[in-house]
């Protein structure tokens, strides 16, 4: 499954990140986005097109868009 697809405050963790463009697939890794790691959906705008997201310590806003390209899974 998706990023965007996951429950609200359920743990997950990544399997894969299917990024073509390898500046944001290198910033992603940079903070924290990479295979193994876990991820938390907090919450979600009113059209989902943005997610909050805790990775390690950290929390980020990510579109959409991204959130498709990241495969995980329920820890």
């Amino acid at each position: 499954m998706t990023l965007n697809n996951c429950e609200k405050n359920r743990i997950c963790k990544i399997i894969s990140l299917d990024i073509k463009d390898d500046k944001l697939k290198f910033r992603l890794y940079e903070i924290g986005f990479f295979v193994g790691s876990q991820i938390q959906v907090l919450n979600t705008s009113f059209l989902k097109k943005t997610l909050l997201v805790q990775v390690l310590d950290s929390c980020f806003a990510i579109k959409a868009d991204i959130a498709k390209c990241i495969e995980v899974e329920y820890a």
